[in-house]
């Protein structure tokens, strides 16, 4: 017999609701996309997974983002971020059970990509050894970084706190500040979802990076409903919509912290020219703090080792402005219920590999 039962429901539904009242009520930190994100992002389907006790009180719960997958029509791709810390602490020992339980029961999955995300590293360790365990696997190319700069947020006043930056971060925002034509505002224009993309877009070319996909109008939404995340725009009005948009940036809230998620701007043209980064970052870290987060995720660092002419230091640099602390936050992990299949698809791609790399020599040696 085992000693949980997994129920499967929309997020959005009644169970799914009731779970994140009763979260709150036990002042559990809950992550974005189980709550605000699941409900306004509809480009993928949202599942709301209950693991119950055998008398049928809830053990744990979390959502799963459901997407079609490339690879076979008809299957689909899972993905579960923030599973772990102390929401999921009464389950550690059933994590990899409970896991690999999902993938199989949720219909037509191909793969379950899970993110644990635990600020110990003891405890983190403890559980992936459970998934692995329970027929996890690393994964080979994670899609979220694993290590970030963390700031602490827990400072007695917005003074003291300030006083944690660099010495050039706060010169910088002083400088900013002056600025009587640029305006920190927030984003709720759904007009200016093309100027949004553009401006993310331009980033990751000037930084040789290929811009994920932005789900902008659901950026808006989440923002403006509630606390969920707060999207930041900087505007100069002496310019014309939407062009007056120069830079954005958006933060998330999990509960006990908030993560600086996306955030791009227009290239600053010369050394004296007023860049609006510094001063989004820092009203996002202000709104975090008044929503009850005790740190700030500064959005992902570099890995151990990187060289110095990595295209995003220019980046990393900027954050470090803000904080030194570098921390370990997650590991990814992916469970198969049919490796089979997904054996067969490794073949077929390796194969089909093997035949481009053949025609090509063919074409070079004639």
């Amino acid at each position: 017999m085992t000693s949980f039962t997994l129920q499967l429901t929309p997020c959005g539904g009644t169970e799914h609701l009731a779970d994140l009242a009763s979260f709150r009520q036990q002042s559990l930190p809950i992550p974005h996309s189980y709550a605000s994100w699941s409900l306004h992002h509809h480009l993928a389907e949202w599942v709301w997974v209950r693991a119950c006790r055998p008398d049928g009180s809830l053990l744990c719960a979390f959502a799963v983002a459901l997407h079609s997958s490339h690879a076979i029509p008809g299957m689909r791709i899972g993905r579960i971020e923030h599973f772990g810390g102390d929401l999921h602490q009464a389950a550690a020992p059933l994590a990899g059970q409970i896991l690999a339980a999902t993938a199989r029961h949720l219909p037509r999955l191909l793969r379950l990509e899970v993110q644990l995300f635990d600020t110990d590293p003891e405890h983190r360790n403890q559980v992936s050894r459970l998934l692995c365990a329970a027929g996890g696997n690393p994964m080979p190319e994670p899609r979220s970084y694993s290590h970030t700069l963390r700031l602490d947020l827990t400072a007695s006043t917005e003074e003291v706190l300030f006083k944690q930056l660099s010495s050039r971060m706060r010169r910088n925002l002083r400088k900013t500040a002056r600025e009587a034509d640029i305006h920190i505002e927030p984003i709720s224009d759904n007009s200016l979802t093309a100027r949004i993309s553009r401006l993310h877009n331009d980033s990751f070319k000037r930084h040789s990076g290929s811009a994920p996909a932005l789900d902008i109008p659901a950026m808006i939404r989440d923002s403006q409903a509630g606390s969920g995340s707060q999207l930041l725009g900087a505007f100069d009005h002496r310019r014309p919509a939407p062009d007056h948009l120069i830079a954005f940036a958006w933060a998330t809230f999990h509960g006990d912290h908030a993560t600086y998620e996306h955030a791009a701007s227009e290239p600053v043209r010369n050394a004296s020219a007023i860049a609006p980064g510094a001063a989004l970052m820092w009203r996002l870290i202000l709104w975090a703090r008044e929503q009850g987060a005790s740190w700030f995720d500064l959005g992902g660092t570099l890995p151990p080792n990187s060289p110095d002419d990595h295209p995003l230091q220019g980046i990393i640099t900027f954050k470090q402005g803000f904080s030194n602390d570098r921390v370990k936050l997650s590991s990814e992990y992916v469970f198969e219920p049919h490796p089979f299949l997904v054996g067969a698809i490794n073949q077929g791609r390796r194969m089909a590999g093997r035949i481009r790399a053949s025609m090509s020599r063919e074409h070079f040696a004639s």
